[in-house]
């Protein structure tokens, strides 16, 4: 499936399996099948847990990045950097209640 090891845990949306490796990969796969349905490469390991919100995927990479993917493609939604690597899992509020930074 992957190559390397999963540290990640998996997170679910609709048909799909959502979880990263440390290949640099983050994947999706289709729950009744076991196939992949996309795959997003980052530079860096994906300890990160999936986090899903709406369609969107958001995830943080050893390559010190935070990336936001659209849920159904594995396309890139927008990235933004840090200064450091990110092995936590991100985490979504209720914007309507919150000023976003």
């Amino acid at each position: 499936m992957t190559n390397d090891f999963v540290e990640s845990a998996p997170t679910v949306v609709n048909d799909l399996v959502v979880v990263g490796s440390d290949d640099g990969h983050v994947y999706a796969i289709d729950v009744d099948t076991g196939e992949h349905n996309w795959k997003f490469r980052t530079a860096g390991c994906v300890e990160s847990s999936p986090t899903v919100a709406g369609n969107a995927v958001f995830v943080g990479s050893g390559d010190g990045h935070v990336y936001s993917l659209y849920a159904g493609m594995g396309e890139e939604r927008w990235v933004t950097g840090t200064d450091g690597s990110i092995y936590a899992s991100p985490t979504i509020t209720n914007r309507s209640c919150c000023k976003v930074l």
